[in-house]
Parts: C-alpha cells; structure tokens; sequence
C-alpha cells in the first residue's frame, strides 16, 4: 500500500487537492482542525467525489454527526487485521 500522511485535517483538505486516495482513515482528534470539521468542509466541496472513510477514535463511541452519516470506525489503538476487515 501507498500511504500518504497529513498531521490534521487542514493539511490532508490540501493534499486531496492533489490526489485520490482510495481510502481515508481519519483519526478524530487532531490539531488545527480535528475529524468532524474534515469530513464536513471536505462534504461542502462540489467538485470532489470522497473515497471510503473510516474513522479512528479511541472513545467508547464515534462522534454522533459521523455516525449520523454512517462512517464506519475502528477503536484505537487500531489492531491491523481490523482494519483489513
């Protein structure tokens, strides 16, 4: 695999300008702009078409507005077979 890292959602906002990942794994808390405010700026964009996104947390539960949009997520720390699953 490919992997291609951002240090907050800001960052990752400007290397989607770049390329198509086919897929985002997004942790929920970051500096400068956390999961929740990504996936809803990324969502405002017209023109882009977003890959499978699957977020990480290390809550006993995901935020309420991503689970209101059906994004699946994984528990940290993150088992790689889970992930593959």
């Amino acid at each position: 695999y490919t992997i291609v890292q951002a240090t907050n959602g800001a960052e990752a906002l400007d290397l989607l300008k770049q390329q198509q990942p086919n897929l985002i794994l997004l942790d929920m808390r970051m500096p400068v702009m956390d999961g929740p405010t990504f996936v809803r700026q990324l969502r405002e964009q017209d023109d882009y078409i977003a890959p499978p996104i699957v977020a990480m947390t290390a809550y006993r539960e995901l935020d309420p507005e991503l689970a209101a949009l059906g994004i699946p997520w994984i528990s940290k720390p993150m088992r790689i077979d889970a992930l593959i699953e």
